[in-house]
């Protein structure tokens, strides 16, 4: 009982701070950019991309416009595991972020399409990193 006790709280604390984060980052949402150029930030967690354990399927969702530069900031903010980040087309080998590292992706948004968004690794939120989309339009 405890314990779940203070897993709904360490939850909920997490939420606040994903959801604080969003609105004082504007960047996270891909606003604040040039029409060339689209920056998102992602931050892995104990709650997934963004808090994506807490959302709707998909998530994180990225648009951008085709011919558009792109800058995608991974962050894992987990203080023990390892989380993975994976762009379909744009970076299929992906990237394996230890606890506290970070991630850069640049890349020219070339082609039109949707493109999943995942972890590319095995770790205890995984499945809740599965459905992100850059979508270029």
């Amino acid at each position: 009982m405890k314990r779940n006790l203070v897993l709904s709280i360490v939850a909920i604390a997490a939420l606040i701070a994903a959801a604080t984060f969003l609105a004082l980052n504007p960047s996270a949402n891909g606003t604040g950019t040039t029409k060339s150029q689209m920056t998102f930030t992602l931050i892995a967690s104990r709650t997934g991309y963004n808090g994506s354990v807490n959302m709707g399927s998909p998530w994180p969702v990225m648009t951008v416009r085709q011919g558009q530069t792109v800058t995608i900031q991974v962050k894992n903010d987990d203080p023990v595991e390892p989380h993975g980040f994976t762009v379909t087309h744009y970076l299929d080998s992906g990237v394996t972020l230890r606890p506290g590292e970070a991630y850069t992706l640049t890349l020219l948004a070339d082609q039109k399409g949707t493109f999943r968004v995942y972890c590319n690794i095995f770790c205890t939120i995984h499945v809740y990193m599965q459905n992100g989309e850059l979508t270029v339009e």
